[in-house]
């Protein structure tokens, strides 16, 4: 290309030479005429637009020589693959077979480890059902036979004995504590743990908690003072503010050895603040950040402390508050105290559409005299369908004057009501356990029995308990029962439902 431009160059510029001395052999004027370089310009740009069309045409036929070799190709792959199309369909059927199997084992791989999972868990809690029965079965025993040889001690004026069995009691007391935050954590993990819309008296609570502690408080010189700025009934759920809060109050009374608790309570930007002051022996900063990690214990310089429990009031405490959509706040230095914070929603509640709050059993000054219960009429007859031996004991201990029969395995419960029955009187009260069987079967064996003979519509029924609820007894008169009785309970809490169940 280069040198068809030179020799274009070449040839204009003879042309031009020529042109000169043409004219000047013809003695023409000493200028060259316009037209001739107008001529030699025109031949210049017919001969540039020649070489522009030579060129182009020169590409388009390398262009062209360029797809029909890609078309050749094509072609040859096409009839490559109309030849092979058996066999490389075959492959790829092979290949996502493959795949497919591979996929498969994976997803098999996944359903088994699925199932491994829940079969873990249902193990979990069946084992954790079973140890919980077990557990509050026998520690509930010892309550009720603590309780019962309390008033036989203090009748006796037994001293040595009495605090012996108060410290059977203290010990049995704690562990029932302990046992009771597992199985709630549990639920909170599990989701199965509901609340109960009420109207909740917080001074209530908390004046019931002080009366509760302050013997132990006054044992050891701690002042609890209470500081109530009137917070009005709100909605919540009672039974699980005063779980949260007896547990605050519990750890301020064991931690602290001297000075004084303080308690207060207010309404403070649609949140309920309740707040517990103490100058106990205080929480270590470097503890603080795990101080709601479940079975974490602050041992920074408390090595010796005897009252430490588990490391699972605390992480219960914010698990239950964040299911009531509240928080936890904890200030706290070493030697020099802790102060606790509850925050809580405000919903007001109204009291004409609310009933009073039910009256506690703790009386507002602990006595440890007894209080004598007598039986009203003691020719009575009262069946028992509870497995618990220990338990079936303690009730005749408490009633040895009544004719009291207890279920035995060695026959069904249909059996043995239609034996008593038929070989007997009917009975005046009939008690059921509502984990009757340790499968929570008594309501369904009470209804069961009552269709089978109906006479015992007639007869009380008390629905017996040894998981705590606090719906324990609306949920037993939903279910058919007269009365509810919590187990571990007090020889005069039995004989005065028992008055009251005899009187009507």
């Amino acid at each position: 290309m280069r040198n068809r431009k030179i020799q274009i160059l070449v040839l204009v510029f003879l042309m031009l030479s020529s042109a000169q001395l043409f004219a000047s052999g013809n003695n023409v004027a000493t200028t060259t005429p316009i037209w001739l370089y107008l001529l030699a310009a025109l031949l210049l740009i017919l001969i540039v637009i020649a070489l522009i069309l030579i060129n182009k045409k020169r590409r388009n036929a390398l262009q062209l020589e360029k797809l029909q070799a890609s078309l050749k190709t094509l072609n040859q792959e096409l009839l490559s693959l109309r030849e092979n199309k058996k066999e490389i369909i075959l492959q790829r059927i092979e290949a996502l077979r493959d795949e497919i199997k591979a996929r498969e084992h994976n997803l098999e791989a996944m359903k088994k480890t699925l199932k491994a999972s829940k079969l873990s868990a249902s193990r979990n809690s069946f084992l954790l059902t079973k140890i919980s029965q077990t557990l509050r079965t026998n520690l509930n025993d010892i309550l009720g036979f603590s309780l019962l040889l309390e008033n036989e001690f203090a009748l006796s004026e037994e001293e040595e004995l009495f605090e012996y069995n108060e410290n059977i009691r203290k010990s049995g007391a704690s562990l029932m504590h302990l046992l009771n935050n597992i199985i709630d954590i549990s639920k909170i993990e599990s989701k199965s743990f509901r609340l109960k819309e009420e109207a909740c008296h917080l001074a209530d609570i908390s004046e019931e908690l002080i009366r509760q502690y302050q013997p132990v408080a006054t044992l050891k010189g701690i002042k609890i003072v209470f500081q109530d700025n009137k917070v009005p009934p709100f909605a919540a759920d009672c039974e699980t503010v005063r779980h949260i809060l007896s547990n605050l109050l519990d750890n301020s009374v064991n931690y602290t050895e001297k000075g004084f608790i303080k308690i207060s309570q207010t309404v403070k930007d649609e949140m309920v603040v309740w707040t517990i002051k103490d100058t106990g022996i205080g929480i270590d900063k470097a503890y603080l950040p795990d101080i709601f990690e479940p079975f974490r214990q602050q041992s920074l310089g408390y090595s010796k402390l005897s009252n430490q429990g588990a490391g699972l009031g605390l992480p219960l405490i914010k698990n239950m508050l964040e299911l009531m959509n509240g928080k936890i706040n904890i200030e706290s230095e070493k030697v020099k105290g802790t102060t606790v914070t509850v925050y809580l929603p405000f919903m007001a509640f109204s009291e004409q559409s609310t009933p009073t709050p039910k009256e506690t059993a703790t009386p507002k000054k602990k006595n440890r005299a007894p209080q004598k219960a007598t039986l009203k009429r003691e020719n009575i007859k009262i069946l028992i369908l509870d497995e618990d031996r220990l338990g079936n004991m303690l009730i005749k201990k408490i009633l040895p004057k009544v004719r009291i029969e207890s279920y035995s395995k060695e026959t069904t419960p249909e059996i043995w009501i239609n034996q008593q029955l038929v070989n007997q009187s009917q009975p005046d009260i009939l008690m059921v356990e509502l984990d009757f069987t340790g499968n929570k079967k008594g309501t369904a064996v009470l209804q069961k029995l009552k269709k089978k003979y109906p006479e015992l519509e007639r007869v009380p029924t008390i629905a017996l308990s040894a998981y705590p609820d606090s719906n324990g007894y609306e949920k037993a008169i939903q279910q058919g029962f007269t009365a509810y009785l919590q187990k571990p309970f007090h020889k005069k809490d039995l004989i005065n439902l028992l008055n009251q169940l005899i009187s009507t």
